[in-house]
């Protein structure tokens, strides 16, 4: 299991998910990109038939922002297989 971080910025059509390495703080990936509605990491897992899934979970303290239940499925939608 690899873990990375993820913010949601709202979108004017659609929300969009950012997925950057940990050594980059949520407010410096935030710093340009709009509204943020969510963040924390996000697990990823591959099964027995390679299939990708991404899992949000946890909150980003310099952002005071945390995690959604719908951010899980906007991963999946957005960079799932």
């Amino acid at each position: 299991m690899n873990q990375i971080k993820y913010i949601v910025v709202e979108g004017d059509l659609a929300d969009s998910c950012v997925i950057f390495p940990t050594w980059i703080s949520h407010a410096q990936m935030a710093e340009n990109l709009g509204h943020v509605l969510g963040a924390g990491f996000v697990s990823i897992t591959v099964n027995t038939d390679g299939q990708v899934h991404f899992e949000a979970h946890g909150s980003s303290t310099s952002l005071g922002v945390c995690s959604r239940p719908e951010d899980t499925a906007l991963l999946n939608e957005q960079f799932g297989n």
